[in-house]
């Protein structure tokens, strides 16, 4: 938990310069929050792309302090600033059907699903590995009424599986 207070604070101060224009805090922020990203050659959209990131994942640094609500509005921003990022919206799902708005959270697994082609071919994130693929596992888990913690703790299960944990080791290092 301490962990996550301190990204969460460290993610605040590199907020993203967007009203002062400062060119120095909107490097500080495309920088933290970009994490291995590989965005376009377009430096206006690619600025957009790592505003995006950076908001979902203090969507998930709000959400791992026990702040779903807020996590929630940082994530409507992460799909706002990137809506080509499956991992956006797979935080948004996420949130959304954790917090009872089943319809968002299944428009929210369509857009990612769409989205994931077009991720698949720019890269994976260095933090968080390639994109989300468990859509059809979080669309059952949606429609079968699953909270914000059983669906957090797919997407870690199913994130491990990839990386190839398992067992106690995953439940010990992703899940405490």
């Amino acid at each position: 938990y301490d962990d996550h207070v301190l990204a969460a604070a460290w993610l605040e101060r590199a907020r993203p310069g967007e009203e002062s224009g400062d060119p120095a805090a909107r490097e500080t922020a495309g920088s933290a929050a970009s994490g291995g990203f590989q965005g376009s050659a377009d430096p206006a959209e690619e600025g957009r792309a790592a505003r995006g990131e950076w908001h979902w994942r203090m969507a998930l640094a709000s959400m791992y302090c026990g702040d779903p609500e807020e996590a929630l509005e940082e994530a409507k921003k992460g799909v706002e600033f990137a809506p080509d990022s499956p991992m956006a919206w797979r935080m948004f799902g996420e949130l959304s059907a954790g917090l009872g708005d089943r319809q968002a959270a299944l428009e929210a697994v369509r857009r990612g699903r769409a989205s994931l082609e077009g991720a698949l071919s720019g890269g994976e994130d260095a933090a968080f590995g390639p994109p989300p693929d468990d859509w059809g596992e979080l669309e059952e888990m949606i429609l079968s009424g699953a909270g914000l913690e059983e669906l957090e703790r797919a997407r870690l299960l199913h994130m491990g599986r990839k990386n190839g944990e398992s067992g106690s080791r995953l439940e010990r290092l992703r899940l405490e």
